[in-house]
């Protein structure tokens, strides 16, 4: 599987120097940073996910670079879950802080890129920032009970360098994942994806009713473009 198109290419340079080990961290110097004017979600139900995908499919074109991929996102949080309870009621100012991986990512010496990300969102418009830092691949199958993957104080480095400062402390909360289908609309170039098989876990000990793991039945489309 092909990465995210917004992924920063992987720097063979840095890769190169780098030796397996646990403690290895590098960090690209450039914040990547994306305004985007709009970005919708839809629910699709459990009966009508296929329809949706073949609807899109003969109406849109599938991306030539990263037509499908799977995603991995562990989101961060306070103890309080103040974003996640922003996101919830709808406020107009909300922060999400993540690190995402793509399954299928180039691996060169044991250790892959992840991307440390800030998505800050007014309204209806997204603005994204983030930085691609190099970790030991083994740090992705551990993903339970307060794992950062990241140094806690890169993350707070980097999150500073965004502009983005907590007063309280962040905690990998949950782990989302899903497969995800990427089309462009032929009259707009709106972006456009599908996204089904999600499924999510918990990672913070204490929060939810101790599931393993829920699954979303049905699907989301997603749709990114300069304007409404």
């Amino acid at each position: 599987m092909e990465s995210d198109p917004a992924e920063v290419k992987f720097e063979q340079r840095n890769m190169s120097s780098v030796h397996q080990t646990k403690n290895v961290e590098l960090r690209t110097p450039n914040i990547e940073q994306r305004w985007e004017r709009f970005e919708r979600k839809f629910f699709v139900s459990p009966e009508k996910t296929a329809f949706a995908r073949i609807l899109l499919s003969h109406i849109c074109l599938r991306d030539s670079k990263y037509p499908q991929g799977r995603i991995n996102s562990l989101y961060f949080d306070t103890p309080d879950l103040d974003n996640f309870q922003k996101s919830d009621d709808g406020s107009y100012e909300r922060e999400k802080i993540r690190i995402r991986w793509y399954d299928g990512s180039n691996k060169h010496n044991g250790v892959v890129p992840v991307y440390l990300e800030l998505k800050s969102k007014r309204g209806f418009a997204s603005r994204k920032q983030r930085r691609q830092i190099l970790v030991p691949a083994e740090r992705l199958n551990k993903i339970r009970f307060n794992n950062t993957i990241i140094n806690r104080n890169l993350i707070l480095q980097t999150l500073s360098e965004f502009g983005y400062f907590s007063q309280d402390s962040l905690l990998p909360v949950i782990l989302i994942t899903y497969e995800r289908f990427r089309f462009v609309d032929t009259l707009t170039s709106t972006r456009l994806s599908f996204d089904w098989k999600v499924s999510s876990m918990l990672t913070a000990p204490g929060i939810g009713y101790s599931e393993a793991q829920l699954i979303l039945q049905g699907g989301i489309i997603e749709i990114k473009g300069p304007s409404m």
